[in-house]
């Protein structure tokens, strides 16, 4: 054959065997299955533990989280899940880092949240979350950071086409909030009514409305749908928890509505990132890890390890 030829006949097949390993992933969001508390049982370990992907060049380390928690590490940069996030970025180096609870949409390394998460490092992030922790991590490896997060607008409005309401959506988010105060030893019964409307203030930004919907309202809201624990003062962790199941109470169900459209944002946020980077950091509570795993089948079987 004409060397010319031959020379032309190798490039083609080589661009085209390019192309074909250039596709991109693909994770459907509709594997995604909805939480209820009998999945806990299928945890792979205690949390906080990583499931590690490998496929085609392509790298998903994936923290399933412990919350961060004040009472139990006094000192938070003892707490493991931010020393597992610590040695993924020395060992793995990833190029992007996905983060949980930053309501700033598909937007990579978004300038506002800097400020915020130089205040957080210079606090010992105490009053911070792991997300800010994973975000200072990235900027001091050059890495880039994204939230997992559907815009708060986009949770509104399905959460309305499921039936619901925009003050369920506001009551259910302040509900979540308590057991938050209570990690970040922060929750004063005494205070919490002014701390609340402070905080209804932002949800209602956040989501973008204007109801007549403070504390006194929301107790009522309370009142109306929930009968456990009686008094909001006495939320767990459990009360706001996004159980499924036939026993789950009027705040689980709009939790659990709320975490299928989280998990599918998340899930199509990891296929973005993979389009652009080649090693990619997830970092979210444990109970997000059992409900998306199934969207990653074409990743292929993950290892399991904790960070010692």
């Amino acid at each position: 054959m004409n060397p010319l030829l031959t020379a032309f006949a190798t490039f083609a097949f080589a661009a085209l065997t390019a192309c074909v390993t250039a596709a991109p992933l693909h994770f459907d969001p509709a594997q995604i299955r909805p939480y209820t508390f009998a999945l806990e049982s299928q945890k792979h370990l205690e949390s906080p533990y990583v499931a590690k992907y490998e496929h085609d060049g392509k790298l998903l380390l994936y923290v399933a989280s412990q919350h961060l928690a004040v009472e139990k590490y006094p000192d938070l940069l003892q707490h493991p899940t931010l020393k597992t996030t610590a040695a993924l970025f020395a060992e793995y180096r990833p190029q992007v880092v996905i983060v949980e609870g930053i309501d700033t949409g598909a937007e990579v390394s978004p300038p506002k949240l800097v400020k915020h998460a130089d205040e957080c490092a210079a606090s010992a992030y105490r009053q911070c979350g792991e997300s800010f922790f994973a975000i200072n991590a990235a900027r001091k490896a050059g890495a880039a950071f994204v939230s997992g997060e559907p815009k708060s607008t986009e949770v509104r409005d399905q959460l309305v086409a499921a039936g619901y309401t925009a003050e369920d959506l506001l009551g259910f988010y302040l509900v979540r909030q308590i057991p938050q105060l209570r990690r970040q030893a922060s929750f004063d019964p005494k205070t919490f009514p002014g701390v609340a409307d402070a905080h209804l203030l932002r949800f209602q930004e956040q989501i973008g409305t204007k109801l007549a919907f403070d504390y006194v309202a929301f107790t009522a809201w309370y009142a109306k749908h929930m009968t456990d624990p009686k008094s909001v003062l006495d939320v767990t962790n459990d009360t706001p928890a996004p159980h499924g199941g036939p026993d789950a109470t009027y705040v689980q169900k709009i939790s659990n509505q709320v975490g299928v459209i989280r998990d599918r944002s998340v899930v199509e946020r990891i296929g973005a990132m993979f389009a652009k980077y080649d090693r990619v950091l997830v970092v979210y509570g444990g109970s997000h890890l059992i409900t998306q795993e199934p969207a990653f089948l074409p990743l292929g079987t993950p290892s399991y390890f904790r960070v010692p």
